[in-house]
Parts: C-alpha cells; structure tokens; sequence
C-alpha cells in the first residue's frame, strides 16, 4: 500500500455518533454500528450525507476507544420520531448510546493511504502504516486517526471496498 502526507483541511460537519469500545476483534463487525446509526437517522427523519467514518480515540492491548459516525445535514428536532411498528425487535440490542455533535474544521497533517477490499483487512494496513512511519522517521501526533468509508458493501462486492486512512502526523 503506498502512503503519502497531506495537509489536509477538514470542513466542519454535524454529526450522530457512537461511541464504543470493541475489543480488536469486535472491530471486525463495525457495521452493526453504523446499521443502527442508519435505523435511529431513519427513525428521526435525519438526512444523513452519505458519508460514514470512524474516529479513533483511545487504545489498549485489548481494546479500541472508537466513535463511529454518520455525517448528518440536520440534528433531528426533539419529538420528531417516526413509530414503526416491529422496528425496536429489529434494531440490534448493543452497548452505545447515539449521541450528536457538531465537528470543527481541522486543517493538520496527516499520513493518508487508501485500502481496496474487505474491512477485515484493516489490522493488516495499519501494521503497514507504522512500518511506513518508522522507515520514514515520523511520529504520530496522539490525535485521533480517520477511516473514511468511501463506499458500502450495499453498493459493491466486498473486494471493491475502499477506505480512505488518515493519521495525524507530529
């Protein structure tokens, strides 16, 4: 996989978020997360932008501290929920409440790379990351890394999945 730094500015944006913790394992399975982030938008009317990512928090031997995001155009108005008969027996039963927050525009450095194929690839890029960091003598700012789902697997077969990595630089 081939890397390359960029300073990129990212816009501000609303968003409804998740914020989890999966052991790495349990990180193979993000998209139950982003299912019931796409079950509450419909459920409160929310447009959501079409675009999806996680953010990366926090992280242990064992664990990922993640917030996995839905960019939205509108926070739903408060009582403004659709009722749908049989949805909450559809709705997976999972630790993380839904929560919304507006995201400030960022303009930092970041190493950015690019991944084709299954998400359950991802352990295997990010060890290629910081390989990439260490031969190039960079260091990681300790600021949340970005996937950035360019796609879903609604749209395409799984080996046409493309994801879009950032990860802060120092």
């Amino acid at each position: 996989m081939e890397f390359k730094i960029e300073t990129r500015k990212l816009p501000a944006k609303k968003v409804i978020y998740m914020p989890v913790t999966l052991s790495h394992e349990e990180m193979r399975d993000t998209g139950r997360y982003f299912m019931k982030l796409g079950i509450h938008a419909f459920t409160y009317g929310i447009k959501a932008t079409g675009v999806s990512f996680i953010i990366f928090t926090g992280e242990t031997k064992d664990s990922v501290d993640l917030e996995i995001c839905f960019e939205v155009e509108e926070f739903p108005e408060e009582g403004n929920k659709l009722e749908v008969d049989g949805l909450d027996d559809y709705v997976p039963k999972m630790a993380g409440e839904i929560q919304q927050k507006e995201l400030e525009q960022v303009e930092k450095k970041y190493a950015v790379g690019y991944h084709k194929g299954s998400r359950k690839e991802m352990p295997k890029v990010y060890t290629e990351m910081g390989a990439w960091f260490k031969e190039n003598g960079l260091e990681r700012s300790g600021e949340p890394l970005v996937e950035v789902y360019l796609n879903n697997s609604h749209q395409v077969p799984e080996k046409e999945l493309l994801t879009e990595l950032m990860w802060p630089i120092k």
